[in-house]
């Protein structure tokens, strides 16, 4: 059994977690806990405090419980049928509703509606209700179209202190059940509300004529959406509810999006928006464009993709005059092309080093008051161009650039790919198609 040394005395474990007092074991553990992104943030437990947080669980009445003092994760739960640590955090958050105030944290996964018991949903209503501080709720899994409005419904009116909302489905298929369109406005009436994120959303029914009444009454200024919304309306329906939107990513597919549209659509913020992400595709005339950002009079920071660019990557002076809004600082090209391919090592070879090249000199020669140019750039091992590597051009970029004012950076690549893979290719490139078909992991 582990042991904990307390003033120069040994003392056990369980003991000690037994007896010390209840503010400062809350504080040991929440120390304790390791940060890691897994469908935005959960928590999870070094090795070596894999017993003190079972005897701080048994302390509690809990089972295997991932409990926190200000943030509690249910996501790796099997709700089918409600588990008995899921019973279990319930009658304890009854009996001691102090522990139900504290938590401003909650991840919480619901189950495909096929394949829930009708028990289940009673359970997550309950808890909902007892947790009234949460500031950040995440629910992950399927929506039921009769049950998830009720369930909104609970959030803004128990949680009075909810300030991000994050609604993901496990897949696309869910949409066919889940969320629509009055779900997310719903969860908009909520006073605290301040960020939304939702996938699979999708438009249901004409409009309601209460709809333009309630048109900037929102308090939120951060909107996400990800994953297969094929149609504008969605968007333009949570954008026209915002008195004030900020930050707005668009991480989907949406048909039909060219630049007069999306002027329309964010006309009404065009002197609030700070941070735009677009990775979805914007066309007009069936070709790829970008929109007019030159009048944004607050935007800070924008995020591209590839597929903004055209195929061969050709730079237009008027495309970097209308990225370069007035106080744009910060500009980010996602090599991804968005939901539209993988990154390949070639996505980032002569044209797209001249393009960002002409872009900085055009930034420089205007005075405006760009300051980072920011690659997003995660290739998977295909598409070498013997030679040089991607890493090498940007950093050539940076060294040319940063002298006069602009940074030239790019993110981190993954660990299973990086330069240190790429270059023994770089040496023997007549080997590199070997190499590929056996799989860079060996």
């Amino acid at each position: 059994m582990a042991l904990l040394k307390l003033k120069d005395t040994y003392v056990e474990e369980e003991a000690c977690i037994m007896t010390m007092p209840e503010e400062l074991l809350c504080q040991i553990i929440e120390i304790a806990l390791l940060s890691s992104k897994m469908q935005g943030e959960t928590a999870s437990y070094d090795n070596k405090t894999i017993m003190a947080v079972a005897y701080t669980c048994k302390r509690f009445n809990v089972i295997a419980i991932p409990f926190q003092y200000h943030s509690m994760n249910l996501t790796v739960a099997n709700m089918t049928p409600p588990p008995p640590r899921f019973v279990g955090l319930l009658d304890l958050l009854q009996q001691r509703p102090e522990l139900a105030k504290r938590c401003r944290t909650l991840f919480v996964r619901c189950e495909e509606a096929e394949k829930r018991e009708p028990g289940d949903y009673w359970y997550m209503q309950q808890l909902f209700r007892l947790l009234t501080n949460v500031q950040k709720l995440c629910i992950l899994g399927g929506f039921n179209l009769e049950q998830t409005p009720e369930l909104i419904g609970i959030c803004t009116q128990k949680m009075t202190q909810l300030e991000r909302l994050t609604l993901l489905t496990d897949s696309i298929f869910s949409r066919l059940q889940g969320l629509v369109i009055q779900n997310l406005t719903e969860a908009m009436k909520s006073p605290s509300l301040r960020c939304l994120e939702a996938s699979c959303v999708r438009d249901d029914g004409p409009v309601e004529e209460t709809e333009s009444e309630l048109a900037g009454t929102s308090n939120v200024t951060n909107i996400t959406l990800k994953t297969m919304i094929n149609k504008l309306r969605p968007i333009q329906k949570l954008a026209e509810r915002c008195k004030s939107l900020k930050a707005l990513t668009l991480a989907c597919h949406v048909t039909q999006l060219d630049p007069d549209v999306l002027q329309g659509l964010l006309g009404k913020h065009l002197h609030n928006l700070e941070y735009l992400r677009l990775q979805c595709q914007v066309q007009q005339g069936g070709e790829d464009t970008i929109p007019d950002l030159s009048n944004y009079s607050a935007l800070q920071c924008l995020v591209l993709c590839r597929c903004h660019m055209g195929d061969d990557a050709q730079y237009d002076w008027n495309m970097g005059k209308a990225i370069l809004a007035p106080k744009l600082w910060k500009f980010i090209w996602d090599m991804s092309n968005g939901m539209l391919g993988c990154q390949m090592l070639s996505d980032f070879a002569d044209e797209e080093e001249n393009w960002v090249r002409s872009f900085a000199q055009q930034a420089l020669e205007s005075g405006s008051q760009l300051k980072v140019i920011q690659m997003e750039f995660n290739p998977h091992p295909f598409g070498l161009i013997p030679g040089e590597l991607p890493w090498d051009r940007m950093e050539r970029l940076d060294e040319e650039f940063r002298p006069q004012g602009i940074a030239v950076t790019y993110t981190p690549s993954k660990p299973d790919w990086t330069r240190w893979h790429a270059a023994p290719i770089l040496r023997a490139p007549e080997t590199s198609e070997i190499y590929f078909s056996r799989g860079f992991h060996e």
